[in-house]
């Protein structure tokens, strides 16, 4: 947010009385300006008011208070404040790029490129403005604009570590990720603890397969923002990656102190459960995860998992059966269903649901295993076989199918085929 000085009255005659007054509103814009550097926006927002309240009219008291109810998020105060403020002093850059940032938060995103676009028009040196520019042409797809703009801000203001951060992103997101680790490592350069610059990096480095580096970024983060939970989950998931658990687990528990939606860290966490066989915290985490995402289909089929191998079948088919009326199209919980119908007897549904997630996924080689052990259990071994041999096809380093191809084999006893499996 561009932040101006109040301009101080120009000096003009006028009479003792109004001299008095016009020295009392600047004194009380210079205080309040100070309260807003510092951070202390309600004792600010006190003084603008009061400046106001005897200056109605007064635009810079009109824009500054405009911006505080943007920081705290009353987008809508903010519009009505920095609107009226330029219609009384128009022409001035500053005020148009903070109604641009106003507009962008509202969605508005074409209102809020021209806005950016008039004040690079009044005043050409505006990084700032160039900046945020850059960010709006980004959400609109317009990716060769933004990335000149973000230069342009560089250009104007070489230290600008915003901007650094914001090419890396939309470097990244074009496929450069190279260029895009350059910029994030000139902003940090800039600005050693910039958080966000951190993180960003830290993803960059995971699509390099640099994981080392990647957690270091993600640790490096939440030191400087200990409230990241977006850094806390990126680093849970490489944690589990590397098979460190606990660790995993306590990255989930910091992101969920201060996660606005705390579906991904109790999604990670039940996973984490789950693969530690804590199947009935795991069964909990995916409930809370519910909670936050009533209609999420992956929640409903992890918590089906956890259900079935905490020993409760009939339970798991339940959310399986969640999850499919949400997206039928899910072949891994068609799967699922499959094996649940299966280990509580029930081979013709299992076949079914093998067949539909065969169907969407031609080459699941697991649900062709699982069809193949379905048919050898009510000896239908001509199929059984056909089903295994498949899986090996999509998949020759498919242990488990050879192992099942070759019981299948013996028991139609065709023994030296069983032993090549």
């Amino acid at each position: 947010m561009t932040k101006k000085r109040a301009q101080k009255h120009n000096g003009s005659r006028v009479s003792p009385e109004a001299a008095g007054d016009i020295q009392e509103a600047d004194r009380l814009l210079a205080s309040a300006f100070e309260y807003h550097r510092a951070g202390s926006l309600d004792k600010a927002k006190e003084l603008y008011r009061k400046t106001l309240l005897r200056f109605p009219d007064h635009p810079d008291a009109l824009h500054l208070l405009g911006v505080i109810h943007y920081q705290q998020g009353d987008t809508e105060s903010a519009l009505r404040h920095i609107t009226r403020a330029i219609t009384l002093k128009p022409g001035t850059p500053e005020y148009s790029c903070n109604l641009g940032n106003v507009l962008r938060d509202r969605g508005d995103i074409e209102g809020a490129i021209s806005c950016y676009r008039e004040a690079i028009a009044l005043k050409p040196d505006l990084a700032e403005a160039y900046n945020n520019l850059g960010a709006c042409l980004r959400r609109s797809s317009r990716m060769q604009e933004a990335i000149e703009c973000y230069q342009k801000a560089l250009q104007i203001k070489p230290g600008y570590a915003a901007a650094y951060n914001n090419l890396g992103n939309i470097l990244r997101e074009t496929g450069d990720i190279d260029k895009a680790i350059e910029n994030y490592r000139q902003a940090l350069c800039v600005n050693p603890q910039y958080a966000e610059a951190c993180f960003n990096l830290g993803n960059a480095l995971c699509d390099k397969y640099d994981l080392e580096a990647a957690a270091a970024c993600f640790r490096k983060a939440v030191t400087i923002n200990p409230g990241y939970s977006e850094a806390y989950l990126c680093l849970g998931r490489l944690l589990r990656s590397s098979g460190n658990m606990q660790e995993a687990m306590e990255c989930c528990r910091r992101a969920l102190e201060t996660a606005k939606d705390p579906g991904d860290a109790y999604h990670l966490l039940g996973r984490l459960f789950h693969e530690t066989r804590d199947y009935q915290k795991a069964c909990e985490s995916f409930q809370k995860e519910l909670e936050a995402r009533p209609g999420c289909a992956e929640a409903y089929n992890c918590l089906g998992m956890s259900l079935h191998h905490a020993g409760k079948p009939e339970d798991a088919i339940s959310s399986y059966l969640k999850a499919l009326d949400i997206d039928p199209e899910s072949a891994e919980t068609l799967n699922n269903l499959g094996i649940a119908f299966h280990d509580t007897g029930r081979p013709e549904e299992a076949i079914c649901s093998y067949k539909k997630a065969i169907a969407i996924d031609p080459r699941y080689a697991q649900a062709h295993n699982n069809l193949g052990n379905v048919l050898h259990s009510i000896h239908r071994m001509h199929e059984a076989i056909d089903s295994l041999r498949q899986a090996i096809l999509i998949r020759p380093d498919f242990a488990e199918a050879h192992n099942n191809l070759g019981l299948a084999l013996l028991t139609e006893k065709r023994y030296e085929e069983a032993l090549s499996c």
